[in-house]
């Protein structure tokens, strides 16, 4: 309880002290729930997160009306709710790993220090962005799932929580769909080791995917009416630009040891993947 109290209240901290004008994309991220707040989802030439699903930005959009257009004040709830679904997240992380070792607190403690020493985690959780809702959603249908692995059979009413919990997963941030074939396999080997409950598990996956699709696909369906394709970004595709298959071997291998701990700042780890994850997640690279 103590480590679940001291991890929150850094983020309700941040969330408090922290400009919300600072941050990644916050004027792009601004202009978003500004627009929402007009009762419309924003075109391009609005808003460079005009691919962004909705979800996040709907509270910050009624506060922004409720307060004659006050910009600070609903970009304050925005950071406000980042610290509510740390709250979510970190107590399904708890309940994650109570399923996986029954009465063995010492997980859960682990687990809430290790993300407490993450700066990364609360760098978010202080930004005008969709990821802190999507964490905390993504864990709690996490755990619905890993419920499944109990020896009962799933019912109907967990397949359509779970696919209420999906469908908000995508409205929250496109990358939410990673959730989904996760889950699938997950069922398909919980069906193989009980082939008499494979048609139970094939129904759940089903049932909750089209309750998914009822919940959050209409976003999708519109970003491709609107702009011809179901994952439109900011950015046009370069033929010949970046893939994986054409990446040195230092891209994936080097380590960038000489500046590592002294300078690593945007530029210096260049074209280089580990030491800029690694920058970025104990600082800040970008």
């Amino acid at each position: 309880m103590v480590v679940y109290v001291l991890v929150n209240l850094l983020a309700l901290v941040n969330a408090v002290l922290h400009g919300p004008r600072i941050g990644y994309d916050a004027i792009d991220h601004m202009d978003y729930f500004e627009t929402l707040a007009e009762g419309r989802l924003p075109e391009h030439e609005e808003t460079r997160e005009f691919f962004s699903p909705p979800l996040p930005y709907c509270i910050p959009a009624i506060i922004y009306n409720l307060t004659g257009k006050n910009w600070f004040l609903a970009g304050k709830s925005f950071q406000l709710l980042n610290f509510l679904c740390s709250l979510g997240l970190t107590f399904y992380l708890l309940k994650i790993c109570r399923l996986i070792r029954p009465g063995r607190p010492w997980l859960g403690l682990a687990a809430l220090g290790l993300l407490g020493t993450m700066s990364v985690y609360f760098r978010t959780f202080s930004f005008l962005r969709g990821e802190p809702m999507l964490a905390f959603l993504f864990l709690w249908a996490t755990h619905e799932v890993l419920k499944l692995i109990g020896p009962e059979r799933p019912t109907g009413g967990q397949a359509v929580g779970f696919g209420v919990l999906v469908g908000l997963v995508i409205l929250s941030r496109q990358w939410g769909i990673f959730l989904v074939p996760g889950a699938g396999v997950l069922l398909l080997v919980l069906g193989l080791k009980r082939p008499r409950a494979l048609g139970a598990y094939a129904k759940y996956f089903c049932l909750s995917m089209g309750i998914a699709f009822m919940t959050g696909g209409w976003f999708y369906v519109n970003l491709y009416k609107r702009h011809g394709t179901f994952t439109a970004f900011n950015r046009e595709r370069v033929e010949g630009g970046f893939s994986f298959s054409n990446q040195p071997r230092e891209f994936y291998f080097s380590l960038g040891l000489d500046r590592l701990f002294t300078n690593p700042l945007r530029d210096v780890f260049a074209n280089r993947l580990i030491p800029t994850l690694y920058s970025d997640s104990w600082g800040d690279y970008w």
